[in-house]
């Protein structure tokens, strides 16, 4: 194999990044807008690596720095397929994390999120599962269509409150909010997961800015979700995150109900990617995960077997941990088998 160079990546080089693989995830892929990628590489908490041989880019991943400067969050690993299974991006990982850890010595553990099939991964060595959420994924549709069949429903709403930016800031950084839904110290949005400290909000609304629904009683929240809208490369598409945290089946059809009317109005005219994720509690098998998927599909939104099928038999999003102490010794980053 020729000489592979190790080096920290930069904002300007989109092109370069992008051509590692230029249709990932059917089009969803999460920096493949020119302007997101750059948003991403000029963040001082996000350090960018790539991999590449006589010049060309062939390799490309990146971690966030964040609670508080104790954890590293990888993302958006890909290796050109040119050079797969030569553990290019392993190296690359183990590359980026002695870097960082170099200049930043308070960071004791490391965590990625990766879609599994299934809810039993075969982790890597020295590692550990912090969550799951079911993840359904749906086929391309027109805002426009979304918001007919939106609003040709009869289904009786509950009402919910759009959350200010201070109600925001209360909920995404209480410990007893994560604990309450989630069931760990923190909680996921879109493909990083932040602890609930007030630490990570300037991290949220600049990477996230989530569109917050909330179910209140007394001023306590019951139930409540996360849209989170994405460019992608085609100006007309947009990806639209839905992370929906109750376990009740009514909840939980209200909440995407009318985050997909949001979406389809704070969107007109754009093409929309949509990704839905779950409580564990809705497994594929569940008689509550067959209702919504009824509910879903009134309101056009079509499950895409294609993609899913990338992933496998009921998809899920899992976050794995690790020490960073043991970065060295570890074989592998990314579930590799499924058990």
């Amino acid at each position: 194999m020729d000489e592979i160079t190790f080096r920290r990546a930069t904002a300007d080089e989109y092109e370069a990044v992008h051509n590692i693989n230029t249709n990932l995830f059917n089009g969803g892929d999460l920096i493949s807008n020119k302007q997101r990628y750059q948003h991403h590489l000029t963040r001082p908490y996000n350090y960018a690596y790539i991999a590449e041989i006589e010049g060309r880019v062939i390799s490309f991943c990146m971690f966030t720095i964040q609670d508080g400067g104790t954890t590293l969050f990888g993302r958006f690993w890909r290796t050109h397929s040119d050079y797969g299974r030569q553990n290019i991006n392993f190296r690359l990982n183990q590359y980026g994390v002695k870097d960082i850890v170099s200049h930043h010595s308070g960071i004791v553990k490391g965590r990625y999120m990766t879609a599994i099939s299934g809810l039993h991964p075969n982790l890597p060595p020295k590692t550990s599962l912090i969550n799951t959420r079911p993840m359904l994924i749906h086929e391309i549709i027109t805002a426009k269509t979304l918001l007919q069949k939106c609003q040709q429903q009869t289904y009786k709403y509950l009402p919910l409150t759009t959350l200010d930016e201070r109600q925001k800031r209360q909920l995404l950084t209480s410990p007893e909010t994560s604990w309450k839904f989630a069931g760990t110290d923190h909680l996921i949005m879109d493909s990083q997961v932040y602890k609930a400290i007030s630490d990570n909000y300037k991290l949220i609304k600049e990477t996230e800015d989530p569109y917050v629904l909330a179910e209140l009683s007394q001023d306590e929240v019951q139930s409540f979700s996360l849209g989170i809208q994405m460019p992608l490369k085609q100006q007309c598409m947009f990806a639209y995150k839905m992370e929906i945290y109750t376990k009740s089946e009514e909840q939980a059809k209200n909440h995407i109900q009318q985050q997909a009317l949001h979406a389809a109005q704070s969107l007109p005219d754009k093409h929309l990617y949509v990704v839905i994720r779950l409580d564990a509690a809705f497994t594929e098998q569940s008689s509550e995960r067959a209702a919504i998927t009824e509910h879903l599909s009134k309101l056009g939104l079509r499950y895409n077997y294609e993609n899913a099928a990338r992933i496998g038999k009921d998809p899920h999003r899992i976050t794995v941990e690790w020490n960073i102490r043991d970065t060295a010794d570890m074989k592998r980053f990314r579930v590799q088998k499924i058990s």
